[in-house]
């Protein structure tokens, strides 16, 4: 586009800034507008949006004044908050938008790359387990004070072995590797019992807010604590009756959210225990099986697409 003469338009004093209503200010926006107006019509979805109903534009013009407005206020610099910092932070200030509650309720379609050991609710998966009949813990040295139960090693797994009675895991004379009942466990843990368990897993399975501010231990640092946390639900969300439980409650989870399909990855190096099995089975294709028969029979009851599974190993 040329670049206009301001004298063809009356700026005669360039000492002088123009106000508003100056008519260079006006044919600059002008220009400007037009040149918008060019590249919406070059955009993939230019069509869609000229054949959008009269109650769908209204719609998108309550949205496009509330993200406005929101900008303003909910994202000021003075509120110490902006779009575009680190989301851990700003999470608890997006889900109370009312921008996230439309969003929330709009239609999704599809949820792709979704990976199976990610999407776990971990309040809801240690509750789940401490519900299941075998369902166990061992550490490899007693966990007797904060500092060891941040560094010890420990394991879950179905057994029917365990023990019920003698030291547990939190006593100076556990013995290192002893499987016990982890709902004993949990009733047990020092001073907060079954809610100090959750916390301490959770802190062990996810990336704490501290731990999302310090970038200059590096990306290894991180994912170093994602394959622990990977490393310790595993054999949970893999023993079947979990499994099942817990693939209705991610079902129910995307149904709320609008989600009518998903890709799932799981990684089948992941040992997968039947029911009532101590040792995992060696058919590579059983949680498979087990996931086709709960996508099926969820989306027999709901309004669901459905689910495929790609297998990483």
């Amino acid at each position: 586009m040329e670049a206009t003469s301001t004298t063809a338009v009356g700026l005669e004093n360039q000492n002088e800034a123009p106000d508003h209503s100056h008519p260079a200010v006006q044919q600059f926006l002008q220009s400007r507008e037009a040149l918008i107006l060019q590249e919406k019509e070059r955009r993939s979805d230019y069509a869609f949006r000229q054949s959008l109903s009269p109650t769908a534009i209204h719609a998108c013009k309550i949205v496009s004044a509330l993200r406005f407005e929101e900008q303003r206020t909910v994202w000021a610099h003075e509120n110490e908050m902006f779009p575009g910092m680190m989301f851990n932070i700003a999470k608890p200030q997006m889900e109370s938008t009312k921008l996230w509650r439309i969003v929330e309720k709009m239609p999704k379609g599809t949820l792709l790359h979704c990976h199976l050991g990610a999407m776990v609710d971990l309040e809801w998966v240690f509750n789940e387990a401490f519900s299941t009949p075998g369902m166990c813990i061992s550490a490899k040295a007693p966990l007797v004070t904060k500092e060891s139960r941040q560094s010890v090693s420990v394991q879950f797994k179905q057994c029917s072995t365990a023990i019920c009675e003698g030291p547990l895991i939190w006593s100076s004379q556990y013995i290192a590797g002893t499987w016990v009942p982890v709902a004993l466990a949990a009733n047990t843990f020092p001073d907060t019992g079954k809610r100090g368990f959750v916390d301490w897993m959770k802190e062990l399975c996810s990336i704490t807010q501290a731990e999302s501010l310090q970038h200059h231990l590096g990306l290894d640092d991180v994912w170093r604590k994602i394959q622990g946390g990977f490393g310790i639900l595993g054999p949970i969300i893999y023993y079947e009756p979990i499994m099942r439980a817990f693939l209705w409650k991610f079902f129910e989870t995307l149904v709320e959210d609008r989600v009518k399909w998903v890709e799932i990855r799981a990684v089948f190096a992941t040992p997968f225990t039947r029911q009532g099995a101590d040792s995992p089975t060696e058919d590579l294709t059983a949680v498979l099986g087990v996931i086709n028969e709960v996508v099926e029979n969820f989306k027999a009851a709901n309004d669901f697409w459905g689910a495929v599974s790609f297998g990483l190993r």
